[in-house]
């Protein structure tokens, strides 16, 4: 066999524990059996060349099944699950809805996270619909609009914490003198912006403000 200079980890993650186990031992009867030299050549500790041995006289270099016999104690009951499988399929609810009508009908109260993980391992879970929006943007005849010909206006709440900072939001929120909304419109055809703030966010604010922009 020819000998591998790569660490016994990224040979066994490449080609397998068996193959990366035979090149380990063969690699430690090139050393004549210095399992330190070898531990040192392949990156492993030495506890990795003490088990490849052991599996060699088993006949077998493969990892054993690392899945527990007996199930976990707090592990939910087949019957259940069978139980959240069958209301699943019969209803099309959700962990939410699927726990009030297995209260409502079996009278057992099961929590949503169990509900949950026991519909995604049986693979009755849906994927989420991305919703996109689509807002409506104006189309102008720009070689015919003139100045204030049209005018768009917005409004947006000033409190916000991912854009201010922390101590400026916190005061901003306790202050019942600074205005917490903000008034814009803008001149689409030379992008003259004026700008306002209220208190409130109502009618009454949206037609004084449009109408001192106008007039």
């Amino acid at each position: 066999m020819i000998i591998i200079s790569q660490s016994y980890l990224s040979l066994k993650k490449e080609t397998g524990e068996e193959f990366a186990r035979k090149v380990l031992l063969e690699n430690l009867r090139t050393n004549k059996g210095n399992i330190k030299e070898t531990a040192k050549k392949m990156k492993c500790s030495r506890n990795t060349i003490y088990l490849a041995i052991d599996k060699e006289k088993q006949g077998d270099l493969t990892d054993r099944d690392h899945t527990p016999k007996t199930p976990h104690p707090r592990t939910t009951p087949s019957e259940i699950q069978d139980l959240i499988e069958k209301r699943r399929k019969e209803t099309g609810f959700g962990k939410v809805r699927l726990k009030r009508y297995i209260f409502s009908k079996d009278n057992l109260l099961i929590p949503e996270s169990t509900i949950g993980k026991i519909l995604k391992d049986k693979k009755l879970t849906r994927k989420k619909k991305r919703i996109r929006r689509e807002y409506h943007k104006v189309k102008y005849k720009w070689d015919k609009i003139l100045p204030f010909d049209e005018l768009e206006m917005d409004t947006k709440e000033i409190l916000d914490k991912k854009t201010l900072p922390k101590e400026i939001y916190e005061y901003v929120l306790k202050s019942d003198f600074i205005p917490k909304y903000q008034w814009t419109v803008i001149d689409p055809a030379t992008r003259i912006r004026f700008l306002s703030w209220s208190y409130a966010r109502d009618f009454s604010c949206c037609q004084v403000f449009a109408k001192m922009v106008i007039w």
